[in-house]
């Protein structure tokens, strides 16, 4: 609601336009100034808690993060998430061995039909972190030819964020962590995917 302007003396309707317009402008400008405030301030806390998305990929001449298995530790226990509605779920071990982290991710369809298997490890390296994965279809067939396997530096850390190559692991609370995997279509052009993962206690 408007709030009502008192007018001391008789004016003419000039004067009368004048002072109104600038109460409302007063007014309005709090409000906006106000507004525009709590829209930045919203942002600073959002970006501070949840650090804007990003998948990076390591330029040539780039040197990997400075990181150890202590920064992949919170991924320690069993997740469950969704891709699109298909099943998705993700175990890293608690215990850290020769300078590897291991686990396991798997994904079904809505009928339980088994999609694809993947062994990974977090491996410590020149003083970095490195992901090393490789994916197995239902038939336990290798999708990566022969003895090859899928290799992702750290590119970057933050304090809720690892961005390995091509995939980042974003932190939102102590049972709580989204991935963002690049997924290249056809044309090999960014394609990312997103999945809320939830930690699940182990029986």
């Amino acid at each position: 609601m408007l709030s009502k302007v008192t007018i001391k003396r008789p004016v003419r309707f000039k004067e009368y336009f004048l002072v109104l317009a600038m109460h409302y402008f007063q007014t309005y400008t709090l409000f906006a100034l106000l507004f525009i405030f709590s829209i930045f301030t919203g942002i600073a806390y959002a970006d501070k808690k949840y650090p804007e998305v990003e998948v990076l990929y390591l330029a040539p001449d780039q040197e990997p993060a400075k990181a150890t298995l202590e920064d992949v530790e919170w991924l320690q226990g069993l997740w469950v998430g969704a891709i699109e509605g298909i099943g998705y779920q993700e175990y890293f071990v608690s215990e850290k061995n020769g300078g590897q982290m291991g686990g396991y991710v798997r994904g079904w369809f809505n009928d339980g039909t088994p999609w694809f298997y993947e062994i990974t490890l977090f491996v410590e390296k020149n003083g970095s972190l490195e992901q090393q994965l490789r994916n197995f279809g239902a038939d336990f067939k290798a999708w990566e030819k022969d003895d090859q396997f899928i290799r992702r530096p750290l590119i970057k850390k933050t304090e809720n964020a690892l961005y390995f190559e091509g995939i980042t692991f974003v932190k939102k609370s102590r049972d709580e962590h989204i991935v963002y995997l690049n997924v290249p279509n056809q044309d090999n052009a960014k394609n990312i995917v997103v999945v809320e993962q939830t930690r699940k206690k182990l029986l």
